[in-house]
């Protein structure tokens, strides 16, 4: 199987949950996780947390043609690039100019080592609001920051446009999911995303997994020219849902559950009609549905192939994960 390995702080959690659930399937996908690890950090050989050492070391048995990713910058424009400011007197912008080129030049490292095949995230949008920042669930680093969660999330959206740009100079590839997590009247994090603990900084893990998989995975179908071969069809025969992670529908939210009814005609396509019940490019009653649906329970569907697609084995052996 094709591999990616995703390197990052502590917000690579969504990255694992989608491992754990099937959703980049065909892919075969490695995370390692360094919390509170900075892009400012790699280039500081005694940092706290030794990111860059942890990173190299961790990469050092894989192939040169893996998709290598890294999801960085949250702590870098929540935490560092404000106390750094008002510690030494200098700009924000100055600040975020001498983290990202602390990114730079290890990806530019990465490179000369010979891994061809690298991309970089969008950091995660803060979360915490204005009440939480003055309360007490958030870190005693975190509350020397004063910058309201407007500031915050306006810091992050110009460092990830300072990423692109110099990333892309490089031929690393941008993978921006900022539109994604970002409301477009309120210009914050969307609310849905806020993680169920109140405490906890990171976003919702059943949500936010679902929007890196499907990201991801897009950029690594191009990499290797993965596609999936086949299509199908059916129709339901009872009451039922296409779901977003394979969990038994009781258990998901509303957003990550679509219901359907009897008679609904479903087409997709898949990858392994022998393994894995993972569709992708999902259409009910002729109509696209949000990429992010990629599971239905097949014992609640009559499916078949195409009548437009000789090539398809007949017997369709359908399982659902988890």
């Amino acid at each position: 199987m094709n591999k990616i390995c995703i390197l990052g702080d502590s917000h690579t959690v969504y990255f694992s949950y989608g491992v754990r659930n099937g959703l980049y399937y065909p892919f075969e996908v490695d995370v390692c996780t360094v919390s509170a690890a900075t892009a400012a950090g790699l280039r500081n050989d005694d940092s706290f947390t030794q990111a860059a050492a942890r990173f190299k070391d961790f990469l050092k048995d894989k192939q040169k043609n893996s998709l290598i990713l890294f999801q960085m910058g949250e702590v870098d424009c929540g935490i560092l690039v404000w106390l750094r400011s008002k510690k030494y007197g200098t700009s924000l912008n100055e600040e975020m100019n001498k983290s990202i080129s602390s990114y730079v030049d290890f990806v530019q490292e990465l490179q000369r080592e010979g891994f061809f095949n690298i991309g970089i995230t969008s950091p995660t949008l803060p979360t915490i609001n204005d009440k939480d920042h003055a309360g007490v669930v958030i870190s005693e680093r975190r509350k020397k920051v004063a910058a309201s969660q407007h500031e915050r999330t306006e810091i992050t959206l110009i460092f990830s446009e300072k990423l692109k740009e110099r990333f892309e100079r490089l031929g690393v590839v941008y993978v921006d999911a900022s539109s994604d997590f970002i409301d477009k009247d309120s210009r914050l994090c969307n609310v849905k995303f806020r993680n169920k603990n109140a405490k906890d900084h990171h976003m919702d893990n059943e949500l936010a997994s679902v929007v890196w998989a499907t990201r991801v995975r897009g950029v690594a179908k191009n990499i290797f020219n993965k596609y999936p071969p086949y299509g199908f069809e059916g129709v339901a025969l009872k009451d039922t849902y296409i779901k977003k992670l394979p969990i038994h529908s009781r258990y998901l939210s509303d957003e990550s559950k679509r219901f359907i009814p009897r008679g609904s005609v479903i087409s997709f396509n898949s990858y392994d009609s022998n393994r894995l019940s993972f569709f992708e490019s999902v259409c009910i009653d002729g109509s696209p549905v949000d990429e992010g649906f990629n599971f239905i329970y097949p014992p609640h569907w009559n499916l078949s192939k195409p009548a437009n697609n000789a090539s398809i084995d007949h017997s369709l052996k359908l399982w659902h994960l988890g």
